[in-house]
């Protein structure tokens, strides 16, 4: 027998249910909460452009404060002759520096110290 909608929020109120949520326990279930807010259309393209420059500005500032670091993980690459993966590409970008130019004072570096 239907339930009129009084009667549901009066058992609704009566229950309290948002009372007794707990949330997701484990990673897997907060991974899957955290996508929740991305919608279809224009909504979620800004989401994923806004954690899109919201990672490469921290790469950024992982470059700029571990700038040795930085160039010891490039450094491989550039004495290979071989085109540097998207993210350290991107961080150079990002820090307004010329990838090939950055790869040709790594390979002198390189000449130098042997």
């Amino acid at each position: 027998m239907p339930v009129s909608s009084e009667e549901l929020r009066e058992r609704i109120q009566r229950t309290k249910p948002w009372l007794k949520t707990r949330g997701a326990t484990t990673e897997l279930g907060r991974a899957i909460i955290g996508t929740n807010s991305l919608k279809r259309g224009l909504r979620s393209k800004n989401a994923l452009i806004r954690e899109s420059a919201r990672y490469w500005e921290r790469q950024a500032k992982f470059a700029q404060g571990d700038w040795e670091n930085f160039k010891h993980r490039c450094r491989p690459f550039a004495i290979a002759n071989l085109e540097l993966p998207f993210p350290l590409l991107a961080v150079l970008y990002y820090l307004k520096r010329d990838p090939q130019q950055f790869c040709e004072e790594l390979r002198q570096q390189a000449d130098t110290e042997f």
